[in-house]
């Protein structure tokens, strides 16, 4: 009896952290708001001009995404479970998005991107979805790379403001580690994992990458261009018959 007593006791508690979990809120990925007052420097980078990153938002306290397309964000796969529900703030509404990992992530975590899908058409005023890199001859060591993401304004301070920074290229991908890394004073606090690492082309910036980790000598960031990274973005565009700025060539509304 005490032993069936346990198991219900246990099968009450499961049901109950699923229905507190159902009913939690959904993360938010706000906009930027603006920076008046901000005067301080960032270690290797300075506040950012709001109105010049539009497709830029901040959430969970601790992440940055990155719309890419009509439907598309893009975030570090550790900062939103797979499958997990999210909120994307534009005007005056939000539109929900659901995220889903990269398939190898679980067992390679050079693999840390996440692509969200929303349930409709993102549209805000002045919005323009940032454009994915997928030549991967556009990197190479010496390359230069603006760093985007809700940094802080001192070692260990907390996140919250747009900053952003240019920083070179020190080491690209090889094997299965699809990072690239850059030079020090990239990365101060948790505000910019999942931020959006650009390429200055011929054709305007590109997404070049997607924050994963870092210290202060050095930052890591997905390469959008690695073929098994490249082929996630195909794929699951093609899955949820979506288009992607950069990687499909029917996408619109593309900076």
């Amino acid at each position: 009896m005490a032993r069936q007593l346990f198991f219900v006791m246990i099968s009450l508690l499961v049901m109950a952290a699923v229905d507190s979990a159902s009913a939690q809120t959904p993360l938010l990925m706000r906009k930027i708001a603006k920076h008046d007052g901000v005067t301080a420097t960032f270690i290797g980078g300075l506040p950012a001009v709001p109105a010049d990153w539009p497709a830029t938002r901040w959430f969970g306290q601790s992440c940055t995404s990155t719309i890419i397309g009509s439907r598309t964000v893009v975030t570090a796969a550790h900062c939103i479970g797979n499958g997990q529900s999210a909120a994307i703030e534009l005007d005056n509404s939000t539109v929900s998005v659901v995220c889903n990992h990269h398939p190898a992530y679980r067992s390679n975590s050079s693999a840390d991107v996440a692509l969200c899908l929303a349930d409709d058409d993102l549209i805000a005023r002045g919005l323009k979805y940032e454009s994915v890199n997928t030549d991967p001859s556009h990197l190479q060591v010496g390359t230069p790379i603006t760093l985007l993401g809700f940094g802080c304004a001192e070692l260990g301070g907390p996140p919250g403001v747009l900053y952003v920074g240019t920083f070179k290229i020190t080491q690209l991908p090889s094997g299965n580690d699809y990072r690239y890394f850059l030079s020090g004073g990239a990365v101060k606090c948790s505000g910019e994992s999942g931020g959006a690492g650009y390429l200055n082309s011929a054709g305007g910036r590109l997404v070049a990458g997607t924050h994963k980790d870092g210290d202060q000598q050095s930052a890591a960031l997905v390469d959008t261009a690695v073929p098994q990274v490249i082929d996630f973005y195909r794929n699951w565009a093609d899955m949820n018959s979506t288009q992607i700025c950069g990687v499909n060539t029917d996408a619109t509304n593309c900076r």
